[in-house]
């Protein structure tokens, strides 16, 4: 599993209801779906997929990486 999956599960639900299929929203495979532009990597780059009518309902930017300092 990316680690981007692991930090975006972790995020708030982008949506109270689907705005494709009116269901309570749940995200599926939030995290492991990334589209990327000709001319490199887009800000918003994961795609927002809902669990009920797996269809991408929009995108959203990658979670920051924390760096560790010693």
């Amino acid at each position: 599993m990316p680690v981007e999956a692991l930090l975006l599960a972790r995020r708030p639900e982008p949506f109270k209801n689907c705005p494709r299929c009116g269901a309570p929203f749940e995200s599926f495979l939030r995290g492991q779906v990334a589209r990327f532009g000709w001319f490199g990597i887009r800000k918003r780059v994961w795609a927002v997929i809902c669990w009920s009518c797996k269809e991408i309902v929009g995108h959203e930017a990658s979670p920051p990486v924390l760096r560790v300092v010693r």
